[in-house]
């Protein structure tokens, strides 16, 4: 029996009768309607509903009739909405008229969230998606990635969670099974969570952590000095100078340094020779980061020679330079010259100006607050080559500051019992350490610290108190008319004293001019 199509030719929008009766669908045949005239339709040109046309094979309960199944998608219908229909070849279609392609700009928006399913074909490719428009496109990416996203964080911070609470089990019960599992599972946050646990566990001399312990979390620390985290920084550099501290001598003498250090400085962007700083105490833990020069090879002898290799561009802050063998961590003044600050103080400050011979040796304090630098590096910087001035800045009650230079200036060695030499005085600032009076002449005297009496007077001036405070140390005659190392009193003569408190003082270091010729004066008469 021949198959064939009947169309009911009264049809006034030409659509197909459905003929009654019971059917067997056996096979399908795709057929399309005559064309259809769309002039006062606001779809697409040559376009239907997007039919599907079925032939039927004959019925079983009538075999002389020819069933015939129309089966129309279910039509949606959208205010202002253009409708289109998406073909497999991926053809783009224009716009009927203005006034649609006008309603597409306008309702991108709520087309995207009323259009139908059944819109495209199912047989679409994925490179036929490049059909929606941008916005559309963007908006669904976006809302994929955010649900992804939940998800992602979701398991991140669950496993992040349970290695933790792993994790501290270890701690307390073993260590070296701790440091196991951290090197096993690899997870950067974890890790950052227990290593000041670990730095702090090494500096108090613990033997729980190991120099072999040590050596295999390199790698570690490694990953995180690569994180572009401020705190993942200053965390990594604290263990790294924990390690170094207690075994330097140990991994030096194995060899181990020459292989890990380059990874090291250049994981961390520091030379981790400079770490070695012989005044490391006076830069706190969370400083490391501060230190404006840790990328340097070559150190400067001072803050007045960084201030030239950076052509005048330095700022101030702390530096590391070397005026010795060994380099050290120092504050640069370099708005007002290029100036090694080797003392500074506040009144009333919460630093231990009282201290041994030790300790003013060494120094104390911080380099980026109140501290001494220390007696041996005031020497190495101002011995030479070539000359240098002494800087005394002054802040006094009323907030105006005055300045007073020595030049030359010269500490001598520890031999010498740091021996202070001054040379002549200019300034707004009293002439208090080389003015000649009975007994305040500083020039050319010994350093006298608490437990090291080096002054002319019959008790130690350093221990001499004022209002329940020692002196501390300081170049004594018999005993002070300058001393900047009484915590409750910064005294300069007439300028700062207990009647007259001043709140700051600045003791610094810097090459001394180029030498200019100085005229002497004739002598007064009670002079001769």
């Amino acid at each position: 029996m021949t198959e064939h199509n009947t169309m009911d030719s009264n049809s006034e929008d030409g659509d197909y009768q459905h003929r009654e009766g019971h059917h067997d669908a056996a096979q399908y045949r795709v057929s399309y309607p005559r064309e259809r005239n769309t002039t006062d339709m606001d779809y697409d040109k040559n376009e239907d509903f997007n039919q599907k046309r079925y032939s039927v094979s004959r019925s079983g309960n009538n075999p002389g009739r020819v069933k015939r199944v129309v089966s129309c998608k279910r039509k949606t219908h959208h205010l202002t909405v253009a409708r289109r229909k998406q073909l497999g070849s991926g053809r783009v279609f224009d716009a009927v008229n203005k006034e649609n392609e006008m309603n597409r700009l306008q309702d991108t928006q709520q087309e995207m969230f009323d259009m139908d399913p059944l819109e495209f074909s199912l047989n679409v490719h994925n490179s036929h998606k490049a059909g929606r428009t941008g916005s559309k496109q963007t908006d669904f990416s976006t809302l994929t990635e955010l649900t992804k996203d939940h998800g992602t964080m979701t398991d991140v911070l669950f496993g992040r969670n349970l290695r933790l609470k792993v994790a501290i089990t270890l701690w307390q019960r073993n260590v070296d099974e701790l440091l196991t599992y951290l090197l096993r599972i690899r997870d950067t946050g974890v890790f950052v969570d227990f290593l000041p646990l670990i730095s702090k566990s090494i500096d108090k001399d613990s033997s729980r952590i190991t120099i072999g312990s040590c050596v295999d979390l390199f790698p570690l620390v490694r990953k995180v000095l690569t994180k572009p985290y401020e705190e993942y920084l200053i965390v990594g550099l604290n263990w790294i100078n924990s390690v170094l501290k207690k075994w330097w001598e140990e991994l030096k003498a194995s060899g181990y340094n020459g292989s890990s250090k380059p990874v090291l400085e250049s994981a961390a962007g520091v030379n981790m020779e400079h770490l070695q700083a012989q005044n490391l105490h006076l830069l706190p833990p969370d400083e490391h980061i501060l230190v404006r020069n840790r990328e340097m090879r070559v150190l400067p002898r001072d803050c007045h020679e960084m201030l030239m290799i950076s052509s005048g561009q330095a700022r101030d802050g702390v530096y590391l330079i070397q005026p010795g063998d060994s380099p050290i961590a120092a504050y640069c003044a370099m708005q007002e010259g290029g100036w090694t600050v080797v003392q500074h103080i506040t009144v009333n400050s919460s630093v231990n100006f009282d201290g041994t011979w030790a300790e003013y040796k060494h120094g104390f304090g911080g380099v980026s607050g109140d501290h001494w630098l220390g007696n041996e590096y005031l020497h190495q910087l101002t011995r030479g080559p070539g000359r240098f001035k002494l800087g005394v800045k002054l802040v006094d009650p009323a907030a105006i500051t005055k300045m007073g230079e020595y030049d030359p200036f010269l500490v001598e060695d520890e031999a010498s019992a740091y021996r202070l030499r001054l040379g002549l005085f200019q300034g707004t600032t009293v002439d208090a350490l080389t003015l000649d009076t009975e007994n305040y002449l500083h020039d050319n005297q010994k350093f006298t610290t608490k437990d090291r009496d080096n002054d002319n007077y019959f008790q130690n001036c350093a221990k001499l108190e004022f209002q329940g405070v020692p002196g501390g140390g300081w170049w004594y005659d018999a005993c002070a008319g300058a001393n900047l190392n009484r915590r409750n009193v910064i005294y300069w003569q007439k300028d700062c004293n207990k009647e007259r408190l001043c709140k700051y003082a600045w003791m610094m270091v810097k090459p001394s001019d180029t030498l200019k010729l100085v005229h002497s004066r004739d002598c007064k008469k009670d002079e001769l």
